[in-house]
């Protein structure tokens, strides 16, 4: 099970990652960003067929950043921290075992 974690100056939002999660301002994407600095269809979180997930920027003019580096495809590992304008995206991946102790505790 992964998820990302979207931290605003305002909230903070949490969505499981599906197949294709799309990110970006306009209402129809799977997380939505109310930030100017957003593009409309700014990114996407893509599953690979390997299992892990892939965070793609579609051309956004302002860029997706990680450690100051602008990036286009970017492979995700746990705790990966993206910025779009003010907004920051945390992946969170929990390994199997992990999910389902989880799972066993609730």
């Amino acid at each position: 099970m992964a998820k990302i974690i979207v931290q605003s100056s305002e909230d903070r939002r949490e969505f499981e990652l599906g197949p294709v999660t799309t990110i970006g301002r306009h209402p129809h994407n799977t997380v939505q960003i109310l930030d100017r600095i957003v593009s409309k269809e700014h990114a996407q979180i893509i599953r690979q067929p390997d299992g892990h997930f892939l965070y793609r920027d579609l051309g956004s003019l302002n860029g997706s950043f990680m450690k100051d580096q602008r990036i286009h495809d970017h492979p995700l590992v746990d705790a990966d921290e993206i910025t779009l304008g003010g907004t920051v995206l945390i992946f969170q991946e929990l390994s199997a075992q992990a999910a389902q102790a989880a799972q066993q505790v609730s």
